[in-house]
């Protein structure tokens, strides 16, 4: 077990009831720059002293009602995103599996960051401007669409197929 756990991309530690690290891989330490003589026989919040309250709290919660679960959080000593896993066991010890999401949190606040550009751009044009998220598959549109065409902006976020009736036969082909 030990072999592969050392082997594996994912950080892993291991916890024992009193939040004491007894285990800690050596992607561990790569992904935190923590060294295993750093973190072994010590309390994990002191590990990790500057940790979200919500996350303490989210984490705790986990190994108290003994449930499994993941939590995505900020680490701002590492100034990192992790995912972390976490399994408690009967036996007191409670495993931890984490990797560094950091560029999937800011590629999702660039995302972000662009719709609400995007929504600030409709809001602030009079031409008929619309979205469609590819995901969700709901269309938004511009203020403009109710003062071109009487379509009312409460109801933009719309499905798909419906707005689609509403777009000019001739437009439809491009779309």
């Amino acid at each position: 077990n030990e072999r592969i756990l050392a082997s594996i991309q994912d950080g892993f530690f291991s916890l024992d009831n009193s939040m004491t690290l007894r285990y800690w891989n050596k992607s561990a330490e790569h992904l935190t720059g923590i060294k295993e003589k750093d973190a072994l026989g010590f309390n994990i919040w002191d590990v990790f002293p500057k940790i979200e309250k919500e996350t303490r709290a989210k984490f705790t919660t986990l190994l108290e009602n003994d449930e499994h679960g993941s939590l995505t959080s900020f680490f701002p000593l590492l100034k990192k995103w992790f995912e972390l896993i976490v399994y408690p066991k009967e036996d007191g010890l409670t495993s931890v599996f984490f990797r560094d999401v950091s560029e999937r949190k800011i590629n999702e606040q660039v995302i972000l960051d662009a719709k609400i550009r995007l929504e600030k751009v409709m809001d602030a044009s009079k031409d008929a401007i619309y979205d469609v998220d590819l995901e969700s598959n709901i269309i938004s549109w511009s203020n403009g669409y109710k003062d071109l065409f009487g379509h009312n902006r409460e109801n933009n976020k719309t499905r798909g197929r419906k707005w689609f009736k509403l777009v000019h036969p001739e437009q439809r082909k491009s779309l």
